[in-house]
């Protein structure tokens, strides 16, 4: 849950 979370958002702010 908080990994995939966490992996998400850093995934988010490398792709904005």
């Amino acid at each position: 849950m908080g990994l995939w979370a966490t992996l998400h958002l850093f995934l988010n702010i490398i792709m904005l």
